[in-house]
């Protein structure tokens, strides 16, 4: 109860902060509830004869980077998606279902860079190819940034998605890797429920962020075009 509360304190604050202000009394409330939600949890933890989550676990900095990782991964993955459906449906005009089979070629892309990833994670180490992935991530979301009112699936979206996908699942496989290689056996189911959570509280981060309200300067008005 105390994490999951903090959690939604957290996601809550930042969508609103735009419209109470990232300095208002609510903002910086709701931040400094959830962060004692959060010790409180680890409190309870600490105490507990059969914690749900042991806090020694945090011991392992492959586990800790991993999982940091993961949620970064996660609120690029859920932003970008979240942004680029809205613009593929609202600017370009495609339905849902347009451009869900449009999407296709990113989730394609990530089972190649899963399945790469898989394959040379042993060769090379997670860390490199963690970093060659958020760089394949980086370069996707670069290459989105370019879109335009009159722009085009093929010219705008397509790109960008076939860079992205690849990047997204050799990130993800990588990253998952080091959340386990460092934990016992023992510790190995608790170890892939982290990294799940990590990825699902940056996605609902990511998530927050893009879909913020824009704050209109006052004394102005707007008339849609």
């Amino acid at each position: 109860m105390t994490v999951t509360a903090a959690l939604v304190l957290l996601v809550y604050a930042v969508v609103e902060a735009p419209e109470a202000g990232w300095g208002d009394g609510q903002t910086i409330g709701l931040l400094i509830a959830s962060a004692l939600l959060l010790a409180l949890f680890a409190l309870i933890e600490r105490r507990s004869a059969s914690p749900l989550v042991p806090l020694g676990i945090f011991g392992s900095r492959t586990l800790v980077g991993g999982n940091l990782v993961l949620a970064a991964l996660g609120m690029v993955g859920w932003g970008m998606s979240v942004t680029v459906s809205l613009y593929a449906q609202q600017v370009l005009g495609y339905s849902a279902l347009e451009f869900g089979l449009g999407t296709a070629v990113m989730t394609v892309g990530a089972v190649v860079g899963s399945t790469a990833g898989q394959a040379i994670v042993t060769r090379i180490g997670f860390r490199a190819v963690a970093a060659v992935g958020l760089g394949l991530t980086g370069a996707g979301c670069l290459l989105l940034t370019q879109v335009s009112v009159g722009g085009s699936y093929l010219g705008d979206i397509f790109f960008g998605l076939l860079v992205f996908g690849p990047g997204l699942g050799a990130t993800f496989v990588a990253a998952s890797v080091a959340t386990l290689a460092g934990v016992a056996e023992q510790e190995s189911g608790l170890a892939s429920a982290l990294n799940n959570a990590a990825f699902q509280i940056g996605g609902a981060l990511g998530a927050a962020v893009v879909t913020m309200p824009s704050r209109r300067p006052t004394g102005r008005t707007h008339s849609p075009r």
